[in-house]
């Protein structure tokens, strides 16, 4: 752990821990916007005391506060393309918002009461079959402006 403090391991061991749970679950390398977003979804949410829960907002302010900066400057990119990212896409460029639009998109589509149920429900069909699942506006029922303008809003970024 070098120089980290113990929360700062725990984050990361809970992250990294997510990764190959996720792989054990889905048997297949996840999109980098959802392998990304459900760790961070747990590690974000880690503690040496245990997890905060899902809910708890405060734990993701800064990724929240730095997110709402590149929509000011509108230098972040549609849900759909982030959607559509590979691996050898995701985070590229001398500015990328790429991981805390993930961060947060899964974190909005888990605690989000209409789409939630919708969005496990998508994630059951992944793991199951193994392979990709339908395309996400349509497991969601949500048109991709729909899905951009329900997340500003939950987002709050003025």
């Amino acid at each position: 752990a070098g120089d980290l403090d113990a929360e700062a391991v725990a984050q990361t061991l809970a992250h990294e821990l997510s990764h190959l749970a996720h792989r054990r679950a889905f048997g297949h390398e996840l999109p980098p916007w959802l392998a990304e977003g459900l760790a961070d979804a747990v590690g974000d949410s880690a503690t040496t005391a245990g997890f905060l829960p899902l809910s708890d907002l405060d734990v993701v302010a800064g990724i929240r506060k730095r997110l709402c900066g590149g929509y000011e400057i509108r230098r972040t990119e549609s849900l759909a393309r982030l959607v559509d990212l590979d691996r050898s896409g995701f985070d590229r460029g001398s500015v990328s918002f790429d991981y805390e639009q993930s961060a947060l998109l899964v974190r909005f589509l888990l605690l989000d009461p209409g789409l939630g149920p919708r969005f496990r429900a998508w994630l059951g069909v992944r793991a199951k079959l193994r392979s990709n699942a339908p395309g996400l506006p349509a497991a969601l029922q949500v048109s991709w402006p729909e899905l951009e303008r329900r997340f500003a809003s939950w987002l709050g970024c003025s």
